[in-house]
């Protein structure tokens, strides 16, 4: 089963509402989705964000890791649903 990690500070409320969506869009997939606070969870965040450009040269609210592999972007954005699906072996269609 593929595994995707979101990881997710709390300082925007908006993260529950891109949480959902991501859930929503994964679970065609059957995709094993993990939730980590960065903020009560830090060394397991750290253990992905230190393979990424994550917290030295951009802030981080909100990203995903689908098996360890960084997804790049904001879930705001419809080019990462677009990525995220394309990861996930679909379309944006589903």
């Amino acid at each position: 089963m593929r595994r995707l990690a979101i990881i997710f500070s709390p300082q925007c409320p908006a993260n529950v509402y891109f949480i959902d969506k991501i859930r929503e869009w994964a679970e065609p997939y059957g995709v094993d989705v993990k939730v980590i606070n960065a903020f009560e969870d830090q060394e397991r965040a750290r253990t992905f964000l230190t393979r990424t450009r994550v917290g030295f040269d951009r802030h981080m609210f909100i990203t995903v890791f689908i098996d360890d592999r960084w997804i790049p972007g904001h879930p705001g954005n419809p080019k990462f649903k677009q990525d995220l699906l394309k990861e996930l072996g679909g379309s944006e269609d589903g």
